[in-house]
């Protein structure tokens, strides 16, 4: 007897617990529909699509899967079929499963750490090295939870990941008991304390179960369940099915779990996997998915996307945005409109709102609350009180009025008594008995006047004021460029060139439009022709207009020598504070006058002046020739 005992302990016979009734399997997380229970289905493939799979996205410290087996059993071994495509340097590998460790416990894996759990094994490999994809892990232990978990954490990952296609957790046979696995005194008989049970189904593999009537090694072909009872659908291949009623394999022109669908309806031209249902070749415009199951996105516009990710593969209806067209754009965007890339409104945003999404406020203090769209500036200004970029400086409680320029936050009404400066920020020296001025004077003392130009009084310390018509600069102390006159209500002519003239006497500085001159060229040609076309007129007649013509042209040449004189010289009165300095004017006569002039000098003739010669008869006009090289002094 004893030598018989002797022979049972050493031949173990085995079973796979994971197959058990009473066993569950659980993960940290689940990627795809890869779920748990697809490590116990007895499909031993290594295919991503067999295997039970953890969410890669997921960045928790650790992942790891779960066996239970619903109470302590005899433990003797554990199997991993870890993932592995295929053999070709292109394929998908154990990458994920180095440095993984398996520990048995009576406690589930939420509630327990590694140094409350029995080690069985620890993998050291690393990279660029692979474990191996099927291992068997010696682990004599009597427990009732099984745990493979992993830290390590695969170059790409968020976080650890397992991929575990079938696990099987090896103990005493059905007939057999104890940590050795005792033989029982009958042929069925719990595996913990050796007590007999009822007889099995006859559907059930090797005719064995457990005292519930649960096929502990499985079904025969043909059926399925726990009891072995139930047929395997008839479009099942080879009648053979899974103990969930799953068909390993469809017939023909049949997809589905259960072989139950007998086409792919969305699948591009109708193909796809006879195994798995998976399509092939794609799917038909609208849906997506490896079943291509799910619809498109309705918002989706054209409704068309990616066959794998479901991604809008044009655009989106208006008010949306995202890969799958699922973000609403911001309701600060004008029109609702945004780009589908990244939500930025294409539009332009509704007042008071600035950014790329339009989702930043703009600043109370702009006018109208208006503000760029890129940077939040007030472009339309600051309410009265406030100055800068965004409007979020207050003007200085020391400007009259608390108004300030909006640019550098200097007081534009002047100060409170007994305060100066640009912000008014300094109080007044002792030596000034007050910082106030009457209306129309500005200066540290206010011994100055303000400009006639301005339209009511001036600004304190510097004079500056807003202009009237016609009037310009820091203090409106000059006339405009198109103004002229000492009070700059004169419009200069508008046959001007350029529109410019002299501030004084209104003479066209650019000179005069084509047809016309004269110091404000107000004289057109058209004039002189009428004249020498008029009943009467004798050839003298017309000499003696070519010399006031001649004549009237010297002067036009002696006044824009004053012009620029006069000019330079009322520079000059500026910067002496406006002190009136008087400059004779050159008049018509004083082409005769040597200090207007020197002499006109002709550059083929040795004469001072040329002969004006007589008109032809079929002449309109006489040409005035134009003499080059010709001095003239300054006018003085």
């Amino acid at each position: 007897m004893s030598s018989r005992k002797s022979l049972v302990c050493y031949k173990i016979v085995t079973e796979n617990l994971c197959r058990g009734k009473t066993t569950t399997l659980a993960q940290s997380s689940t990627y795809a529909d890869n779920i748990a229970s697809r490590a116990n289905d007895g499909n031993r493939r290594t295919t991503e699509q067999y295997c039970a799979h953890t969410d890669p996205s997921i960045t928790d410290a650790r992942a790891w899967f779960q066996v239970d087996l619903g109470k302590p059993f005899s433990i003797k071994s554990v199997t991993i079929y870890y993932r592995r495509e295929g053999e070709r340097p292109s394929d998908w590998k154990q990458y994920r499963f180095r440095q993984f460790y398996l520990d048995v416990s009576d406690s589930p894996a939420t509630s327990t750490t590694t140094s409350q759990r029995t080690r069985c094994y620890t993998d050291n490999t690393t990279a660029p090295a692979l474990p191996p994809n099927i291992i068997e892990i010696p682990c004599k232990q009597t427990a009732r939870y099984i745990i493979v978990e992993t830290k390590y954490i695969y170059p790409g990952d968020p976080g650890p990941v397992l991929e575990i296609c079938e696990i099987e957790v090896n103990g005493c046979a059905i007939g057999r008991f104890g940590e050795r696995c005792s033989l029982c005194s009958c042929s069925l008989c719990d595996v913990v304390n050796g007590v007999c049970q009822n007889q099995c189904n006859p559907g059930c593999l090797q005719v064995q179960c457990n005292s519930d009537g649960y096929c502990t090694q499985g079904c025969v072909n043909g059926y399925w369940g726990d009891t072995c009872t139930e047929q395997c659908p008839s479009s099942c291949s080879v009648n053979f099915c899974y103990r969930n009623g799953n068909c390993y394999k469809c017939k023909a022109n049949y997809t589905g779990n259960n072989c139950e669908t007998r086409l792919c309806p969305n699948c591009y031209q109708q193909v796809c996997a006879q195994d798995t249902g998976i399509c092939i070749r794609g799917c038909i415009g609208g849906y997506y998915g490896n079943y291509c199951s799910k619809p498109c996105s309705d918002r989706c516009n054209p409704q068309i996307c990616d066959s794998s990710t479901g991604d809008c593969t044009y655009n989106c209806t208006n008010g949306y945005y995202g890969p799958k067209c699922e973000t609403p754009c911001s309701t600060n965007c004008s029109k609702t409109s945004c780009r589908k890339v990244d939500g930025a409104c294409v539009n332009g945003c509704q007042n008071g709102y600035y950014g790329l999404q339009c989702r930043h406020l703009c600043s109370l203090q702009c006018k109208n609350t208006v503000c760029g769209i890129s940077n939040g500036y007030c472009v339309a200004g600051c309410i009265e009180g406030f100055y800068g970029d965004f409007c979020s400086l207050s003007c200085s409680s020391n400007c009259v009025n608390r108004r300030c320029n909006q640019s550098n936050g200097f007081c534009v009404e002047g100060c409170l008594p007994n305060r100066r400066g640009n912000t008014c920020a300094n109080k007044c020296n002792e030596s000034i008995e007050t910082c106030d001025c009457l209306n129309g004077k500005f200066g540290e003392k206010c011994l100055d006047d303000c400009s006639p130009g301005c339209t009511s009084s001036c600004e304190r310390i510097m004079g500056n004021c807003t202009c009237k018509e016609g009037w310009q600069g820091y203090r409106c102390n000059e006339c405009r460029q198109d103004f002229y006159g000492s009070d700059c209500s004169k419009k200069c002519s508008s046959n001007c060139l350029d529109g410019h003239c002299h501030a004084e006497n209104g003479s066209c500085l650019g000179g005069c439009k084509s047809g016309f001159f004269g110091e404000q060229c107000t004289l057109g040609f058209s004039t002189i022709k009428e004249i020498q076309e008029g009943d009467g007129i004798s050839k003298t007649s017309s000499i003696i207009i070519s010399v006031i013509s001649t004549l009237f042209g010297l002067t036009l040449i002696c006044t824009g020598v004053k012009i620029v004189l006069n000019k330079r010289k009322r520079r000059n009165r500026r910067r002496e504070n406006d002190q009136a300095i008087s400059m004779p004017a050159c008049s018509a006569n004083s082409v005769q006058e040597p200090q207007c002039y020197e002499q006109i000098i002709d550059s083929n003739n040795d004469h001072p002046y040329t002969e004006i010669n007589s008109f032809p008869k079929d002449s309109d006009y006489q040409e005035i020739h134009v003499y080059k090289n010709t001095q003239i002094s300054d006018c003085k």
